[in-house]
């Protein structure tokens, strides 16, 4: 609305709409058993692991702008399929 590309009652009801989103949430508690071991195998940050353990939980992709990580995890093949950089996606 500041931008002047948004009329206030467009700005309420996608005010309204995102509050119907849902959203499912997984604890970083939940991730730091298979985070920690993907970061020991992988010599990677428990940091970065997270975001991986994440993608392998929910069988889907992680996508980084970070080549070097892409790289270094990309090829290791139990785990390549879930991760790619934002320039390949």
């Amino acid at each position: 609305m500041r931008a002047g590309q948004l009329s206030q009652v467009d700005g309420e009801r996608l005010t309204r709409d995102v509050t119907n989103i849902t959203v499912e949430t997984i604890p970083c508690r939940a991730l730091a058993k298979d985070a920690y071991a993907l970061a020991t195998a992988t010599g990677r940050s428990v940091y970065d692991a997270m975001y991986l353990a994440l993608a392998v939980r929910l069988d889907t992709q992680l996508i980084t702008a970070d080549e070097k990580l892409a790289n270094a995890l990309g090829s290791i093949s139990s785990i390549a399929a879930h991760i790619t950089t934002i320039q390949r996606f």
